[in-house]
């Protein structure tokens, strides 16, 4: 008795492809993560940042290390200075494209 349902468990269980804002690649969709922490150091002297992260598309892959080292400061000063490793590799998924690997050393001082 009643009308027929519509939706229901069949609405829940199609599988639809999620669009992500802000997309980067050619085709029009990418996903980003970042993972990061800062560790006290040399009794609380000093921060010590590593973060991970990962790009994906369609069309590419994107690896990221990071590692900071800075003096210890409170919430509103400004950093004094910063010591910096950032490593990055990128795959593109054609069989031709060369493997892309960067390695960058920074250092930067705020007066």
């Amino acid at each position: 008795m009643g009308a027929t349902t519509t939706g229901g468990m069949d609405a829940l269980l199609n599988s639809v492809t999620m669009e992500f804002p802000g997309a980067v690649s050619s085709s029009g969709q990418q996903f980003e993560t970042q993972l990061a922490y800062g560790l006290a150091l040399f009794d609380d002297r000093f921060t010590l940042i590593p973060a991970l992260g990962l790009a994906l598309s369609l069309d590419s892959t994107h690896y990221s290390l990071f590692w900071a080292l800075q003096p210890y400061s409170r919430q509103g000063q400004a950093d004094v200075w910063q010591l910096s490793l950032d490593v990055h590799r990128q795959e593109e998924s054609s069989a031709t494209s060369p493997v892309d690997h960067s390695l960058k050393l920074g250092f930067s001082v705020s007066l």
